[in-house]
Formats: structure tokens, C-alpha cells, sequence
């Protein structure tokens, strides 16, 4: 059934009817809701910090969600920034997609050098690994223990680790410029976190309880979405066809009833419909998911593939895996012995981990 529905979905998106409309969707840009997104970001940062400051607990709470929002919404609009689907020009898109990913304490790393993977990912239908946390259990096992402890009370530790590994690398590995960029960030961080936590201690830890809700929504989002194969090395080129990526892509949006929610995450849970005409801006892509499914019930497929398993099906099979899938070096197995979308093997991905 899995194979299928694959085949259907292939068929359905090259049928000669069908595929000019879907590729004029894909097409269409519009600048105006990136624009306004790009504005609400800034205004839920600064409303945030502002209510921080006033050190009040429903102010507070109020300040961890607008600006937890705001880092949201950065992360997933830099990822439309990578497919150059914000702008028309290439440069634009990558200044952009580095000021989000500052916001989120990415800019160590050169914004180009993700395109670049995240571009492999699409390419060769993979999942770039790039932290052994095997090998990195055997090596320290104290520290990894302390660190899966954390993680059961779901503090992100190890998304730190990998962090401060990550940074280590390009500081002291890294090109000269690579270099010069890591210890520029770490300055400008510094030096922002010590001028907030002169203005306000709680501006500090609001900062970081945003992130921490931040880098959850991410690893949630991104867990069942691929049950590709990963890749711990370069190497040759790998050639796994437009067929295996459907079955092993999975659309997993907020809500099919209520789509309004979907713009907590810019609509990147129509992931199978992205992965099909990737440089299809976000705000496109609910219009390119409807499409494609109209299209599918002239081959009898009247619901998506997913639609059988709920959003707490999801949250359960996260909370279950949230160890086991550290050190999985597989997804798991997506479907069940009927060929159905099933969440009971199905590991997902561990997205602090993966480049792609």
C-alpha cells in the first residue's frame, strides 16, 4: 500500500492535466506575507524583550511565546530563503536567511554552507548526519548519561553539545575566514547577553526558554517527516529516485481542519508537497498540498496518506523516542506489515544531529 500510494502520488503530480497548474502554484510569489512576516518577527522580538523587563509572571509568559514565535517563524522562513523562494535574487535571500539564523544563534555557521546541504538533502534524498553521538557515548560515557538525563526532562542538552562541538570545530578547524566569523559571533553574543542580563536577569532566561521551545517545535516538526537514509560521510553521490522520496516523505501539518494553525510553522508540515516543488514559497504550499490530493482521488485516493494518524499519536511517539532516536543511526520503519503510515517503529529524525 505504501508503494502505492507513492506511485499514485508520482503519477498524480506529472499527470500533462495537472502539472502546469501545479507548477504556476509553485511559481507564484508574492512579496508581501514574507515581507509581513519579517516585520512581525521583529515586532513579537522587541514586545517580548519589552515585557521581559517587567518581571511580572503573565508579562513573562507572554514574553517566552511572542518571541519563542518570532524564533520560529526565522527558522522556517530562513528555510525558504535557502530555495530562494523569499526574493528574486539569490543575494537577497542569503542576507536574509543569515539575519534569521542570528536570531536563533546560528550565525557561527555561513548560511551558504546550509544551503548547500539542505540542497544535498533534496538532491540525493538523504538526511546528512553530522554528529556520531555513538561515538561520542562510548567516548564520554559519564557526560553522555548526565546529558540523556537532561533530555528525559526534555532540557535540550544535547542540541548544546552539538552546538559547542560545532563551534569548537570551526574555531580551531575551520578556514581562516570560517575562524574569523566563529569568534566574531561569539563576541556579539557575549556581549548581548551580558548587556541583557544588566538590563533585566529575566530578559536572560526568557531568552532561553524561548529557545528551548524553539528548538522542541523544530525537532517535533521535523521528526516524522523523512524515514530517509543517513549519511555520516561525503562520498559518492547517492541515487535514490523521485519514488523513494515520496514513500519516504510525510506531510505532517498542524491541523487539517483548523489550517489557520499551520502558520505557527509557515505550512512546513506539507512536506511531501514541498519536497515535490521545492522553491514553492510557504505561503503557496496549503494551495499546492489541495491540489495535489484533488488530483489524487481520480486514482480512488480520497485522504493523504497521513490523515489516519492524530497530532497526539505524533506527540507520543516524540515523548517515546526522545532517547532512542539520539543514537539511532536509522528512522525506523514508517509503515506498518499492512503498508500503512503507522507511528508504533517509526523512530523519525533527530534533527540537532542532522545538517540537512
Amino acid at each position: 500500500m505504501s508503494l502505492l500510494y507513492a506511485e499514485h502520488y508520482l503519477r498524480a503530480i506529472k499527470d500533462v492535466n495537472a502539472k502546469n497548474l501545479l507548477i504556476s502554484i509553485a511559481k507564484e510569489r508574492k512579496l508581501l506575507p514574507s515581507v509581513t512576516v519579517l516585520s512581525a518577527i521583529a515586532i513579537l522580538t522587541a514586545s517580548g524583550m519589552f515585557l521581559a523587563c517587567s518581571e511580572q509572571i503573565i508579562a513573562v509568559s507572554g514574553a517566552i511565546l511572542l518571541i519563542a514565535l518570532a524564533k520560529i517563524w526565522s527558522w522556517y522562513l530562513s528555510h525558504d530563503c535557502a530555495h530562494n523562494a523569499v526574493f528574486r535574487s539569490k543575494k537577497s535571500n542569503s542576507i536574509v536567511g543569515e539575519c534569521l539564523s542570528f536570531l536563533n544563534g546560528l550565525s557561527f555557521f555561513s548560511f551558504e554552507a546550509y544551503r548547500k546541504d539542505h540542497v544535498r538533502h533534496h538532491a540525493e534524498r538523504i538526511d546528512i548526519g553530522g554528529f556520531d553521538s555513538i561515538s561520542f557515548s562510548i567516548a564520554y560515557p559519564r557526560l553522555f548519561r548526565v546529558i540523556a538525563f537532561a533530555e528525559t526532562i526534555y532540557l535540550p542538552a544535547f542540541y548544546y553539545l552539538i552546538k559547542i562541538i560545532n563551534i569548537y570545530h570551526v574555531i580551531f578547524s575551520g578556514s581562516r575566514r570560517d575562524a574569523t566569523r566563529g569568534v566574531g559571533s561569539l563576541c556579539i553574543y557575549a556581549v548581548a547577553y551580558v548587556t541583557f542580563a544588566r538590563s533585566s536577569l529575566m530578559l536572560v532566561l526568557v531568552w532561553q526558554a524561548s529557545s528551548f521551545i524553539r528548538i522542541h517545535v523544530v525537532r517535533f516538526v521535523d521528526c516524522f517527516q523523512h524515514s530517509f537514509q543517513q549519511v555520516y560521510v561525503d562520498g559518492e553521490k547517492l541515487t535514490h529516485g523521485k519514488l523513494y522520496e515520496i514513500q519516504n516523505t510525510f506531510s505532517v501539518p498542524v491541523a487539517r481542519k483548523f489550517t489557520f494553525l499551520n502558520l505557527i510553522i509557515l505550512n512546513f508540515g506539507y512536506h511531501t508537497a514541498h519536497h515535490c516543488f521545492p522553491t514553492c514559497p510557504w505561503y503557496m504550499l496549503p494551495k499546492l498540498e489541495s491540489a495535489i490530493i484533488e488530483q489524487l482521488r481520480l486514482y480512488g485516493v480520497s485522504d493523504a496518506r497521513e490523515e489516519s494518524i492524530t497530532f497526539f499519536n505524533f506527540l507520543d511517539a516524540y515523548h517515546r523516542g526522545r532517547l532512542s532516536r539520539v543514537v539511532s543511526t536509522d528512522e525506523g520503519q514508517p509503515y506498518d506489515a499492512d503498508g500503512k503510515f503507522s507511528t508504533h517503529q517509526f523512530t523519525g529524525a533527530y534533527t540537532d544531529k542532522l545538517l540537512g
